[in-house]
């Protein structure tokens, strides 16, 4: 049951200690954290296994290793465009248009607050490169 205080806009609490509050705070901490280390973990396997097979004192090797860096990162930043994406698609998060209540509590403030927390570093990530020139 959400208790209206005075003070707070249309009366509803940003936050309280209950059970429903926590743990959308920790979801809202946890998912991004989850979903760009599953994007991640790829890249840095095969940087892991490319290293163990270079000689990084030769120079070939290390141009080798620097065009794989390269390579890597361009993939990064695919990766973690198409990945938070797969998150936003696959719990249906969709944010409609409208005015919400700035609290925790507010059912369609914690799914925008969801929806941007996996999608802004991504729209970020896109924006280094123009991608309309790949």
């Amino acid at each position: 049951m959400t208790r209206y205080r005075d003070g707070y806009r249309n009366g509803m609490q940003k936050y309280d200690f209950s059970l429903k509050s926590i743990s959308r705070v920790l979801i809202l901490l946890l998912a991004p954290f989850f979903a760009y280390t599953l994007g991640l973990f790829p890249l840095l396997w095969s940087l892991v296994f490319v290293l163990g097979y270079l000689n990084l004192g030769n120079i070939l090797h290390l141009l080798f290793f620097s065009g794989f860096l390269v390579v890597l990162f361009f993939l990064f930043i695919v990766i973690e465009t198409f990945i938070p994406g797969l998150f936003i698609r696959l719990l249906r998060i969709r944010v409609a248009e409208g005015t919400y209540g700035i609290s925790i509590l507010d059912w369609n403030f914690f799914k925008y607050s969801l929806f941007y927390a996996l999608y802004r570093l991504s729209l970020k990530l896109s924006n280094v490169l123009p991608l309309r020139l790949l």
